[in-house]
């Protein structure tokens, strides 16, 4: 809940900073009350016995989100344009109180229209439906995509989420020759002001317009084979935050698609292929011809202790004193054995004989 963030953090405020933002209950009574209002607000403005009451709502809920949050002029936009709910004898008046304000400064003409003839009353109201019709698709369009909307952002604009959610995120760039592989790392600070640097780090689309210019910007510097790689690690609503852009977290074949683009570095679109192996149904069981490729043949994994070769430096594989030297060797290991197993037993034979004697002299 992102209110548990923002909230505690309000801790100047006077009287209600140091204690109420700080309870854990205050944060949920914000939540729900806010929602009951925003569902609720439009009914009570169209109903004229609550139409005052609220109104007055109106400003306090506004007032009090424009000191909690840096919202601009969002709050009093809202308020000023409450009051189309009033009726037109309530503009009246305060288009009488603005001559009255103005009156002494200039003459000012206000003409008033009682009545207004519609040229194609058909063709409003065609656009007006239309219009109508866009403003509830519209905002929908989200469900059409997968994954989670906080995480991809994939039609989350004008998609009625409104302080739903917290991202904060880390990106770096790096700048790779593609056929030398030489890189280097970009210090987004050369080109980017810190609230740049602090959107761009956890929206999709700024991430990807940045390593746009970035190629572009060196490609214009006269390097070439230019691949610009993003490593972006981004925490949501207060979680741990995780890598952002990463295809070995992928669970679905679909959400692949975009790894394999033409525009695609050639190393994000094998980690992608490995990954879509891994996760197809009908490559993913195990098989013991596919899992031969999964064995690790490196020498350190194969090579046992002391093991030794026909390979001779300077002459090659194939000697043919090879096992003539091993049988060699495997003699004289015997008759060392031989020889010290004779020792040993004169050695016993001889502490016998002394021993026998000190027993019968």
């Amino acid at each position: 809940m992102p209110l548990k963030i923002w909230l505690p953090s309000k801790y100047d405020i006077p009287l209600i900073g140091d204690f109420l933002l700080q309870q854990e209950w205050v944060h949920y009574l914000m939540s729900w009350s806010g929602m009951i209002y925003d569902l609720s607000i439009p009914f009570l403005l169209l109903y004229k016995k609550t139409r005052v009451f609220a109104f007055i709502l109106v400003i306090i809920f506004h007032l009090f989100t424009a000191v909690l949050f840096p919202i601009g002029m969002f709050p009093y936009i809202m308020i000023v344009a409450s009051l189309i709910f009033f009726d037109s004898k309530f503009h009246n008046k305060i288009i009488h109180l603005i001559k009255l304000i103005l009156s002494p400064l200039k003459k000012y003409n206000i003409e008033k229209v009682e009545k207004f003839k519609s040229v194609n009353s058909k063709l409003i109201t065609s656009i007006v439906i239309i219009f109508l019709i866009i403003q509830i698709i519209f905002p929908l369009r989200f469900v059409l995509y997968p994954g989670n909307l906080f995480w991809n952002e994939k039609g989350y604009r004008f998609s009625w989420r409104v302080m739903l959610m917290e991202k904060m995120g880390y990106t770096t760039f790096k700048i790779v020759d593609g056929v030398s592989n030489k890189y280097f790392y970009v210090d987004n600070k050369d080109f980017l002001t810190p609230f740049q640097e602090k959107q761009m780090s956890f929206q999709p689309d700024f991430i990807i317009e940045y390593a746009h210019f970035l190629g572009n910007h060196f490609t214009l510097q006269g390097h070439k084979n230019i691949e610009v790689y993003a490593d972006s690690f981004v925490a949501l609503n207060g979680r741990r935050s995780k890598r952002f852009i990463d295809p070995n977290k992928v669970k679905k074949e679909e959400e692949l698609d975009a790894f394999f683009k033409s525009s695609i570095p050639e190393r994000l679109k094998r980690i992608a292929m490995r990954r879509l192996w891994r996760i197809n149904p009908i490559i993913s069981f195990a098989d013991s011809e596919i899992n031969d490729y999964a064995d690790d043949f490196t020498d350190a994994a194969t090579v046992i202790d002391d093991l030794q070769t026909s390979y001779v430096v300077g002459q090659g594989h194939g000697n043919l004193d090879f096992g003539k030297n091993l049988e060699e060797e495997e003699q004289e290991t015997e008759i060392e054995k031989n020889k010290i197993s004779s020792e040993t037993k004169k050695v016993k034979n001889k502490k016998e004989i002394k021993s026998e004697k000190k027993i019968w002299s």
